[in-house]
């Protein structure tokens, strides 16, 4: 069973983030992630982008239930993470 400790260290290598916050457990996971490389893309890029970057955990099973939250560095919200 996959531990947000690695989903946070798969997501920090692929997309090279600012910042990660993984909570969950068993297969369903919630995912904050602020980087730059989510600038000028739309909610639905930024989803695909961290299913793609967790591609091997989705196809294995290990994860089938992802809620992201995903922001370019200076958003609303984000000053603080």
């Amino acid at each position: 069973m996959v531990r947000p400790s690695e989903i946070e260290s798969e997501l920090q290598a692929r997309l090279s983030l600012r910042n990660v916050w993984v909570t969950g457990s068993g297969y369903q996971f919630t995912v904050v992630a602020v980087g730059q490389v989510f600038a000028g893309m739309t909610a639905v890029q930024r989803q695909l982008a961290v299913q793609t970057a967790l591609a091997e955990y989705i196809a294995d099973g290990q994860v089938w239930g992802l809620e992201v939250h995903a922001y370019a560095p200076l958003e609303r919200g984000t000053e603080t993470h």
